[in-house]
């Protein structure tokens, strides 16, 4: 998803402007913004799984264990 304010990119700490980056689920009521290069060199998914990779096992993982 991409953002719709500037953020501070959760891996290289600079400001992600706003729809320039990607939106990653919230913790609380803090959502997380990634440059999109930090993004993809972040993520362990090759390009054909990026969609079902990873994260996203991690993060349905989380929703239902409840976290």
């Amino acid at each position: 998803m991409i953002n719709r304010y500037p953020g501070k990119c959760e891996c290289c700490g600079k400001r992600v402007e706003a729809h320039a980056g990607i939106l990653e689920h919230k913790y609380g009521r803090k959502f997380i913004v990634w440059h999109p290069a930090c993004f993809d060199s972040s993520d362990n998914s090759s390009y054909e799984d990026r969609c079902c990779g990873d994260r996203a096992y991690e993060d349905q993982c989380a929703d239902r264990c409840g976290f």
